[in-house]
């Protein structure tokens, strides 16, 4: 047996040398949208469009079906000399006319319902693949957003980031490939009813297709930039449509103080309208079509009337032209309309393919992972680091060494260097020259994932999940592989025993959104158990104690200070000089 196997990068090339295909819409998208899937979906989707195309044949030969029903009781002559019909007639054992014509009902019966849950299958896998493929797209784009670092997330609005991650791959999978699966389905269909009926009468066919193209064309023309301009314009609003609303949330206290409500729902109000607008304006686009496709209709009866005339054919005759007019209308008007719609639609979701060009197809992890060990030293080797867009060099051949064990403080103005110096360290920034090297071994791609995993990050917002005690200490780890004996233990080191006690539910009771029921010492130390739970090595604290009093600042300073037995290296930036009392040493990023 001769084994096919589907080459998705040959195929792809292919479309790509055909340079006709990128002008044309249709192709083009289907060439990208294809890219974008991954190789398991490309083959599914091939399939998919198989299954499509066969149940675009059944629906048509169950609509060819009932002609021969409708010829035979019109003319019983028909079951003798139709070979079809006479096959079936023997079949049937020869039964009377009333018997066969009752027989052969059944048979077209038995057929719509079998045509009918076959298209309901297909219809399903359509839906499936498409929900599979938006979940399986929005996590490729989380997954390559991640891989732009702290930068991009640093720089690029919240918003922004959540409607590319799961607004885009929704749009795409949910309406572009839809849309493209209808496009193709419904064109076979309209293809085969323009074929069929050009063997039946080249004249007619040549007459229907000159008043529909028309028609169809000048829609299309009209439309296309519009449906374009409306979808862009929606996909940009989004982000910032929410905008106001999560940061009256988030913002309570401020706008209340500050009298400013009554703006911030103005802003939220303003892109609402704007969003109803292009929403009304998309939907009298999308109703149009039926319209215009009814309007074709009816100038194709009137020419096949005036035909009819002109050419002298009976009465009989142009009843019979109107006859299998009206047949083929039955299936072709609704897959026009279809057709239509999914054209427009197509075109309106293009700006989908260049958004996800931004992250897709994502490039593959390098598998050679590196462990990297931390027994003696970590150093910056000449280590020179600008921001983007900027001339001015933040660290400029930076040479500094932090021993094992060491509790190393950083102070200096604001823009001195040292916060950058600490995001250097954790990975999320990467010098423009020089190295970081642990042990004399220089991070790179290979081992920087091991070397975060060796970190704490103590920062002066914690980060505070929707969660318990639990949840936010063990951090990302199921119920499953909770340690029970290390979160006891982080807990009695981060000083936050008594507080765990007094709680209405322990370590279970929910801390609110952002950790809204609890004060920031509280937060801090919650962040320290975190960073202990997860096995740091290395615990950086970015200005942890500068928002809390000066009372709760030496609390957790001394609880700090009291992590300081030699197993734990520690990098501090504070600004306060009593926060920097008990490190080992000091570096003033001013002087450097």
């Amino acid at each position: 047996m001769v084994k096919t196997v589907f080459n998705s990068t040959v195929f792809i090339s292919l479309l790509h040398k055909m340079k006709y295909i990128n002008s044309n819409i249709v192709f083009h998208s289907i060439q990208k949208a294809f890219s974008f899937l991954p190789s398991n979906y490309r083959r599914k989707s091939l399939w998919l469009l198989l299954g499509i195309l066969f149940n675009s044949f059944l629906e048509l030969f169950g609509l060819a079906s009932i002609i021969p029903l409708l010829a035979t009781i019109l003319n019983p002559t028909l079951i003798h000399q139709n070979l079809i019909l006479s096959t079936l007639f023997e079949l049937f054992g020869k039964p009377s006319f009333t018997t066969y014509i009752c027989y052969l009902s059944g048979l077209i019966f038995i057929f719509f319902i079998l045509k009918n849950l076959f298209g309901l299958y297909i219809t399903t896998k359509q839906v499936r693949f498409s929900w599979d493929a938006y979940e399986q797209i929005s996590k490729d784009v989380l997954k390559s957003a991640y891989k732009k670092g702290f930068s991009y997330f640093n720089t690029e609005n919240s918003n922004t980031i959540l409607n590319r991650v799961a607004g885009v791959p929704l749009s795409f999978s949910n309406m572009l490939l839809i849309q493209l699966f209808n496009f193709i389905n419904e064109l076979t269909i309209v293809l085969i009813v323009v074929v069929s009926l050009l063997v039946y009468d080249a004249k007619i066919c040549i007459l229907l297709c000159s008043v529909l193209s028309p028609f169809i064309f000048v829609f299309y023309k009209t439309t296309k930039d519009k449906i374009s301009i409306y979808n862009k314009e929606l996909n940009d609003l989004s982000p910032t449509l929410w905008k106001p609303i999560f940061e009256m949330i988030f913002g309570f206290v401020d706008v209340k103080i500050g009298g400013v409500e009554a703006q911030f729902r103005e802003k939220y109000f303003t892109g609402l309208r704007l969003s109803k607008v292009l929403r009304i304006k998309l939907s009298i686009i999308q109703s149009m079509a039926p319209r215009i496709i009814e309007i074709a209709v009816i100038c194709t009866v009137i020419m096949l009337l005036l035909y009819g005339v002109w050419s002298g054919k009976n009465a009989s005759e142009i009843i019979g032209l109107l006859s299998i007019f009206g047949l083929a209308a039955y299936k072709t008007v609704p897959s026009l309309n279809r057709l239509m719609l999914s054209l427009v639609n197509i075109k309106g979701q293009e700006y989908n393919l260049e958004v996800l060009d931004e992250f897709l197809p994502i490039k593959k992890e390098n598998k050679n992972k590196q462990s990297i060990p931390f027994s003696q030293k970590i150093a910056f080797n000449n280590v020179s680091f600008a921001y983007p867009n900027t001339e001015k060099k933040v660290l400029n051949q930076l040479n500094l060494e932090i021993m094992k064990g060491e509790v190393v403080g950083f102070k200096g103005a604001s823009g001195s260097g040292k916060t950058t110096a600490m995001n250097v360290l954790l990975g999320f920034l990467r010098p423009d020259t020089g190295t970081i090297s642990i042990d004399d071994l220089d991070l790179n791609e290979q081992n920087i994932a091991h070397w975060q995993s060796k970190l704490g990050y103590v920062r002066q917002d914690v980060f505070l999940i929707e969660g318990s005690v639990t949840e936010n200490i063990a951090f990302g780890v199921t119920p499953q592989e909770l340690d029970i004996e290390k979160l006891n233990n982080a807990i009695s080191k981060a000083k936050l025993t008594d507080f765990v006690a007094n709680l209405p539910n322990g370590v279970n009771t929910t801390l609110g959104e952002r950790g809204a029921s609890i004060s920031g010492g509280q937060k801090q130390r919650i962040g320290i158990a975190r960073a202990l739970y997860l096995g740091a090595e290395v615990l950086f604290f970015d200005e942890a104690t500068s928002a809390l009093d000066s009372l709760t600042e030496q609390e957790i300073n001394a609880s700090i200070q009291e992590l300081n037995d030699g197993s734990l290296t520690m990098v501090i930036i504070a600004h306060r000089e009593s926060s920097l009392t008990f490190c080992n040493r000091i570096i003033d990023f001013t002087e450097l």
